[in-house]
């Protein structure tokens, strides 16, 4: 399956695609002539993402239960977020424009909204680039079973090695529900330039425009509803 994402900000030039070993991905730096490495996933990559910047790459496997995003300058893991137990082949991430919110799109009805800004705050404030990590082409070491450095959970520190990692990843913020007719159908979230809403746009034609509380999260608000596609037996 031919899967890339590509910065579009001019002032970073920034390419992503899946590695030659299963879960890998690779990052060219094309403004620094770097080229990175990240074993991302212990299965096969299905979808990337990066952020407008080129700073910030969202990864998913096959399995999609876990989205894992990392630093493109040091292949630093940042976070560690979980979709839901069941897999789901995740078709769409997206990064908000101020990259403070993750969308997860899948073909299961709930697009999930993971809040970001605490970890890139703190990570900004305090990066630890990996050993080997600032010069050349580098393979950073599998960060399929490593903990996010800035990463929050409400168990306390002797629980974390006691726990299955299932109740260390970080849950979404927001949910929007789609209905049950759209199981079986692909989607793809974006952005805008609205705060706090995002837009999903459906295999069958559907298009919502969705917004959520950006202090208490929970359930999204559904805003607008447009069908771009007619049903088949529809009128034009």
């Amino acid at each position: 399956m031919g899967l890339c994402a590509l910065s579009p900000a001019s002032s970073a030039t920034v390419l992503s695609c899946p590695g030659i070993q299963r879960g890998q991905v690779r990052i060219e730096l094309y403004d620094i002539k770097r080229t990175k490495f990240v074993t991302a996933h212990s299965s096969k990559v299905y979808c990337l993402a990066l952020s407008l910047d080129g700073k910030r790459l969202a990864t998913a496997s096959e399995k999609g239960t876990l989205v894992r995003i990392y630093d493109t300058q040091d292949a630093q893991l940042l976070h560690e977020l979980r979709r839901g137990a069941e897999y789901a082949k995740i078709s769409s991430l997206a990064f908000s424009p101020e990259y403070n919110w993750l969308a997860v799109a899948s073909d299961k009805t709930t697009i999930h909204v993971f809040a970001l800004a605490d970890q890139a705050k703190a990570h900004a404030m305090s990066p630890q680039p990996l050993p080997g990590a600032s010069h050349g082409t580098d393979s950073s070491e599998d960060m399929s079973q490593s903990t996010p450095q800035n990463q929050k959970t409400a168990w306390p520190g002797f629980m974390k090695g006691i726990l299955p990692k299932y109740f260390s990843s970080e849950w979404s913020f927001a949910q929007f529900r789609l209905p049950e007719s759209k199981t079986e159908t692909a989607h793809v979230v974006a952005f805008g330039s609205t705060p706090n809403t995002f837009y999903v746009a459906c295999g069958d034609g559907s298009f919502y425009v969705c917004s959520f509380d950006p202090e208490v999260g929970g359930e999204c608000k559904q805003d607008a509803f447009h069908k771009i596609l007619k049903d088949e037996g529809e009128d034009d």
